[in-house]
């Protein structure tokens, strides 16, 4: 019997093959990294009865456009999106288009999922992501044809002359879409989200990226709160009101020194001049001035407490005289600061240039990462999970288990594993809103009158001893209203004299009358018209009774 001689051919460069096999491998991956294509789908309308279903998709890759329809357009769609190597984008994909692809999720590949939203996941050769993640505005704030939803339905889609506005409407979608990730993608590069990337810009600026870890995030989180969100009055008000807002008042704050260090040290004595470098644990009896977690969210009680502050809401409770018989119990005092002023210079400069060219891009570029880098400071990776789809019944994996069910596929679940944890400075993002909050409580000390105010705004009757401008920081008069419904957080309605009207309802979709009405203290019953999408249940629509009751805390 003869034998094969499997030795190596010594006329062949064994080490160049292998350097030209590894050359070639880091192009495809460079290709799958550079090449995006983006789709987009059409549904029924929504009723807030029937769940809906795609009948058309697009798809766009910069050069070329393709639609699928019919029957099987999703299977159609699946097929040659799995052949394509790159990143594919959808618009609130995460949220809804990916819901319909997930039974065709490659198994037991990890997705990533932020907050719920499917972040990406891949499909075949494709990776699938979401680009709302990276630009999360409604595509309509970039650029959106109008078009008139109810030929969807099923007995018009049909009719002569509706197929072709809606086929056209689609691929505009998809047009408009890459042309902005394109866009972005160009000038800041292919990251998954608009914070990471953020603090990436931060970090091409010299910023420093500071580094803790969860025993210095527990301790300081009891000073780490939201914006200030607070009814004075609830009701309805009729009069001279008027609606002032601060111009940009976050990246106003991030102009002023914050900790960035971690090196900290403790006194019950900080001096003046160190105030506002520290996070302080202060007895006393607040009038309004500072916050307190509950159940429902803030709250800012009168009354004697211990309170964890930002030295910032310290400087301006002693200055406006909120506080009395106080005690400081522990100031922690951080040694190393800095200011972004860098970074917030050059994107409001790019912000106020693209405004006077009117490039609504760059300007909601501009906007995006103004707001969007201090929250990073504070991400708590113990609130991240790490997810996979499989075959239903099939054997988990390490520390998985089964979360929810897709047809024959199941997903499963665990929590990031610790050696995955990446926590920055929580006392930065801390101090940043620390800022914000006391700036605020300052001004509404300005103010007579004041029936509420949201973070970096104020509805009042006086508002005349703000400083206005068109300066960072400066206030400016949005509107004066004849009449203000007040129905509860993030529930208001402002009749302006201008004839339109100022809504804020989180959470619900109602009317300027409904919110009278519930400001009244009537109940009314909102029911979404679109299907909530969920990665661990099932779709579903919301159905919520809005009262005063529910919405005061």
């Amino acid at each position: 019997m003869d034998f094969i001689n499997f030795e190596f051919d010594k006329g062949i460069d064994w080490g160049a093959v292998e350097k030209e096999a590894e050359e070639e491998i880091k192009e495809a991956k460079k290709e799958r990294e550079i090449n995006f294509a983006v789709i987009d789908a059409e549904t029924d309308p929504f009723n807030g009865e029937d769940f809906v279903e795609p009948f058309i998709w697009g798809f766009f890759d910069g050069s070329t456009y393709i639609k699928f329809d019919g029957p099987y357009a999703t299977d159609h769609l699946i097929d040659y999106v799995g052949k394509y190597r790159g990143r594919v984008f959808a618009h609130n994909g995460g949220k809804f288009d990916f819901h319909f692809l997930i039974e065709a999720f490659e198994k037991e590949k990890s997705l990533t999922v932020i907050n719920g939203r499917i972040a990406k996941a891949r499909l075949g050769r494709a990776t699938l992501q979401d680009s709302y993640c990276l630009l999360p505005v409604p595509l309509s704030a970039l650029e959106k044809d109008q078009f008139d939803y109810s030929i969807l339905e099923k007995g018009k889609r049909n009719l002569p002359g509706n197929k072709e506005k809606i086929e056209k409407y689609l691929e505009s979608d998809c047009r408009y879409l890459y042309k902005y990730v394109k866009e972005f993608v160009d000038s800041y590069g292919m990251n998954l989200t608009l914070a990471g990337t953020a603090m990436k810009q931060w970090e091409k600026m010299g910023g420093k990226v500071p580094k803790s870890n969860k025993k210095y995030y527990d301790k300081f989180l009891p000073h780490y709160y939201g914006g200030r969100v607070q009814l004075f009055e609830s009701g309805i008000f009729e009069g001279e009101y008027k609606i002032y807002d601060i111009k940009s008042a976050y990246p106003t704050a991030m102009k002023y020194h914050h900790p960035i260090g971690t090196d900290y040290y403790e006194t019950r004595r900080p001096g003046d001049a160190l105030l506002q470098n520290s996070m302080i644990s202060v007895e006393c009896i607040s009038n309004g001035a500072f916050p307190m977690r509950t159940r429902n969210g803030l709250f800012f009680p009168q009354e004697k407490g211990i309170y964890h502050v930002t030295g910032w809401e310290f400087i301006k409770a002693i200055e406006t005289n909120s506080i009395s018989n106080h005690k400081i119990l522990n100031a922690y005092v951080f040694e190393e600061t800095c200011d972004f002023s860098m970074y917030v210079d050059h994107f409001y400069k790019m912000k106020s240039e693209a405004e006077a060219v009117g490039d609504t891009a760059k300007r909601t570029f501009a906007k995006l990462f103004l707001n969007s880098l201090y929250g990073k400071f504070a991400a708590n990776p113990e609130n991240y999970e790490e997810f996979y789809l499989d075959d239903y019944g099939a054997y988990p994996k390490d520390d998985y288990a089964p979360a929810a069910v897709y047809g024959d596929m199941q997903l499963f679940a665990r929590d990031l594993p610790e050696d995955k944890w990446k926590f920055f400075n929580i006392v930065t993002a801390a101090s940043i809103t620390g800022w914000v909050r006391a700036y605020l409580w300052e001004s509404i000390q300005k103010c007579e009158g004041v029936l509420y105010c949201d973070t970096d705004s104020i509805i009042c009757r006086n508002g005349d001893a703000l400083p206005l401008g068109k300066e960072l920081g400066n206030w400016d008069l949005e509107g004066t209203a004849h009449k203000v419904a007040i129905a509860g957080k993030k529930l208001y309605a402002c009749f302006l004299d201008t004839g339109k009207t100022k809504i804020a309802c989180k959470g619900v979709r109602i009317s300027a009358d409904e919110i009278v009405k519930v400001a009244q203290g009537e109940t009314i019953v909102y029911r979404s018209e679109a299907e909530l999408f969920s990665l661990k249940g099932k779709k579903r629509f919301i159905e919520r009774k809005v009262n005063a009751t529910s919405i005061i805390f």
